[in-house]
Order: structure tokens, then sequence, then C-alpha cells
């Protein structure tokens, strides 16, 4: 008489990473072994880096002992990174030209770039005024966040000097 193999299924479990990191270890959710049996299995996902998703496919042999293995497979989503586009504080004095206005960006990857201009809050007087990038909040694999910086105008130095009179 024929034994039926016993049906066991492998499905990939669903992972999450970020934009130019390393990929998370596999691993999968089995299920119809008996007696602490195990099955074995690999893994392999769908090419790309950028964000988005990607199938995981779990695989091995379709038979193995007295078991009828059947695959699932599972889903890596790649979320985008978070890239700040800080606005350098800037000084000048009353009546100077502008300064290049300069930033800080922290989170790109590798030779990545994000777009994006400055724009200054207007006012000549001395006080302050601030610079804010600016740029579309999404960019290809990043979400943007812009921060303010300052520019602070200073008083001039006022040079009075009087004429020598003969008298």
């Amino acid at each position: 008489e024929m034994i039926n193999k016993a049906p066991v299924t492998v499905k990939a479990n669903n992972k999450n990473k970020t934009y130019g990191t390393g990929d998370p270890e596999f691993d999968a959710t089995v299920t119809g072994t008996l007696n602490g049996d195990t099955v074995s299995y690999g893994f392999s996902r769908e090419e790309g880096t950028d964000a988005g998703e990607y199938t995981i496919t779990p695989s091995g042999a379709a038979e193995q002992g007295n078991y009828a293995v059947t695959y699932e497979t599972g889903t890596l989503t790649i979320e985008k990174a978070t890239v700040i586009v800080k606005a350098d504080d800037k000084s000048k004095v009353y009546g100077a030209d502008e300064p290049e206005y300069t930033d800080t960006v922290t989170g790109l990857v590798g030779d990545d770039t994000v777009q994006y201009t400055f724009n200054r809050e207007d006012g000549e007087n001395v006080g302050t005024y601030k610079i804010t990038p600016a740029g579309d909040a999404e960019q290809g694999n990043y979400d943007v966040v812009y921060q303010i910086g300052t520019l602070t105008i200073t008083k001039a130095e006022l040079i009075v000097k009087a004429d020598n009179k003969i008298s």
C-alpha cells in the first residue's frame, strides 16, 4: 500500500530594508513537518537595489524524505532613505555683497545627489533672516528633509575722522 508524502509549505517571510543598506537575512515559515523534522531550502531574490518591492523566492527539492514540499514567495520592500539638506548659517556686514550659500547634506549613498535651491527671507537691515533650502520632498530613492539656516546681517563699522582745522 502506497503512503502519500505529507504536504509541507515553505513560505518566505516578508522583509524590509532601507535603500543603500545590505539585505536582511531571509527566513521562512515552515508548516506541515512532524516530530521536529526539518526540510532544506535556500533563497534568491529578484535583482534590484532601488526603492521598491522585490520577490523573495525560497527553493529546494520538491520531495524530501516523507514530505512533498511546496514553496511560496515573500516580498522584500526597499524603503527610501532619508536625506537631510541643512542650509549652513552665514553672516555678512550691512551693505556687503550676499555670501555664497552652502549646505551640509547627510544620508546620500555613494555618488547620489538630490536637487534643491536656496531662498532667503527678504531684508537688508541689520538682523537675522531665514535661508531656506527647497526642492522636491521625494527624489528617486530618497525622502528629502530640508532644514533652515540663518543669515545674520551685522552693523557696518562707521569711522568718523575729524578734519584738522588750523585757526
